[in-house]
């Protein structure tokens, strides 16, 4: 029987050949560890020891780390790290914390070798039954090289599977990290009081549990990137708004992901460099959100601000001498909607593409043998000290969906050079391009994932690896074009990169190639 509410000990009455010794009491929990010390207690009686010298040195006895090893406890909430790395290990670790009595089973999990994984796979789902949240980090390798269908990816497909039936195995919900860092910032934002978090694994996940010890023993914790986030911002102007652990995966065309620690809404210029100046100052990450056509939101959210320029500024378009000026928010519909009026030419290959004119030079963005950097002028930008930069087009560096030289800026206006045509030879070439994705209207998707290798269409090498159709809970590679995939409702964003992950292994494995994502993660 335990003798602590969290299950740190347990006793038990020993007997022999029906008669009773005493009670054997152990500083740790669990049923295994009961069985052993009856196997010690057994042989030490045959050795002629006495019961009082077993019983001692039982309760004193040391036993190994990570075996439900109790890390912290605050706040209602217990920390508790375990070797656990086997599916029938993990089922027991988990049968022990249902005995807890917390309200919550929060994990993290590090599976360990690609081989275990790929040998194991379904069996793990099962084991993590009454799991409420769990977190999958990236496998703890042990020396091994990456095999297919040995990745986390694909462990979080089996779970997925499991299609949050408990009767059916694990009905709890997962989501996957990129690291551990990943997987830690997450979760201690997202423990709450009656919380059992478990770190399980047998690799490096224990640096978990580490960060989780410094977090909870730490008198005057230094507080999160949200708490901080509230000193933003205080004297901005009446366009900009300040919302904090704000959904942004719904602002995205896949309507997936998690939330921001700090959302801004920018209204003008000296906002954004107040805002950028404040956050390098602060050291805190800061991303800028565009229409949210070509990103991948991180189910477990976006650590630090992320902005969008959404201001009547960042709206603006003018015209001069066949010189187009446009902001950083203004939508490539209402660009090409506004040259089609004035009767100018030369971005028509644009129609059709969701996405934003700041995020389209970040991406040169392009379509039929065109790209956007091809009729910049120039680009005007603000650095990360909410500094004015002005990029040339002939310093762009302008490659293959990437603008490099606007790395590390943010674009807040550009100009581009147009041609004179008439409105009806304009509209026909946008109706052209508006029919050849006609069949991504109503979609969610981001388009196309993958950049095409030299020589190559990623879509076909996706096809010819069999994955056209395929499906990982809410995401989905197109059956009409292997390089879209696209979501439905209830879709994770974690199912999406599971996707990603799964096709570059079998494009890989097949032909060889190493494809790169078009799609950008933000986490």
């Amino acid at each position: 029987e335990e003798t602590e509410p969290f299950g740190r000990a347990l006793n038990f009455l020993l007997e022999k050949n029906g008669k009773e010794l005493g009670r054997i009491e152990l500083p740790v929990p669990g049923r295994h560890n009961a069985l052993n010390a009856l196997a010690v207690a057994a042989t030490c009686l045959e050795l002629g020891l006495t019961f009082g010298e077993i019983s001692l040195g039982l309760r004193k006895a040391a036993f190994p780390r990570r075996r439900f090893e109790k890390i912290a406890e605050r706040d209602g909430i217990t920390v508790i790290s375990d070797y656990a790395h086997h599916p029938s290990e993990i089922a027991a670790l988990i049968r022990m914390a249902e005995k807890t009595g917390h309200s919550r089973i929060v994990a993290v999990f590090q599976p360990h070798r690609y081989t275990r994984t790929l040998a194991l796979g379904e069996d793990f789902p099962p084991s993590f039954e009454s799991v409420d949240s769990l977190v999958l980090v990236p496998v703890y390798a042990a020396s091994e090289k990456p095999i297919k269908g040995g990745g986390t990816h694909d462990l979080f497909a089996r779970f997925r599977q499991c299609g949050g039936e408990k009767k059916n195995g694990f009905g709890g919900e997962v989501r996957l990290a990129t690291s551990l860092e990943n997987a830690w910032e997450y979760i201690k934002r997202d423990l709450r009081r009656g919380d059992l978090f478990l770190v399980i694994g047998a690799g490096d996940v224990e640096k978990i549990a580490g960060w989780a010890r410094d977090h909870f023993n730490t008198a005057g914790r230094k507080p999160g990137h949200a708490s901080l986030g509230r000193l933003v911002m205080p004297d901005a102007g009446e366009e900009t708004v300040v919302r904090f652990n704000e959904p942004v995966g719904k602002k995205t065309t896949l309507k997936a992901g998690g939330a921001a620690d700090v959302w801004v809404e920018v209204g003008d210029v000296p906002d954004l460099r107040a805002l950028l100046a404040w956050s390098n100052k602060n050291r805190m990450p800061f991303q800028i959100l565009g229409a949210g056509s070509n990103v991948l939101v991180s189910d477990l959210g976006v650590r630090g601000v992320v902005a969008r320029l959404s201001g009547s500024v960042f709206q603006r378009i003018s015209v001069e001498n066949q010189i187009l000026r446009a902001g950083a928010g203004v939508p490539l519909v209402a660009l090409l909607n506004r040259m089609e009026k004035n009767c100018l030419s030369g971005l028509e290959f644009l129609d059709g593409i969701p996405g934003s004119v700041g995020g389209a030079l970040r991406m040169n963005a392009g379509a039929w043998g065109r790209e956007i950097c091809d009729v910049v002028e120039w680009v005007g930008c603000l650095n990360a000290h909410g500094e004015e930069v002005t990029v040339q087009c002939a310093g762009l560096d302008a490659v293959y969906r990437s603008c490099r030289a606007l790395s590390g800026l943010v674009v807040v206006e550009a100009a581009f050079r147009t041609n004179r045509g008439t409105q009806t030879e304009i509209r026909r070439q946008r109706q052209m391009m508006s029919d050849r994705r006609e069949w991504m209207k109503g979609m969610r998707s981001a388009g196309s994932v993958f950049k095409n290798p030299r020589g190559k269409h990623a879509g076909e090498l996706i096809e010819q690896a069999g994955l056209k159709g395929l499906a990982v809970g809410g995401a989905e590679i197109s059956r009409r074009h292997a390089n879209v995939f696209i979501t439905k409702s209830g879709a994770l964003a974690s199912d999406f990169a599971a996707l990603i992950q799964i096709a570059k292994d079998a494009v890989k494995e097949k032909f060889g190639i190493v494809l790169e994502t078009e799609v950008k993660l933000m986490e």
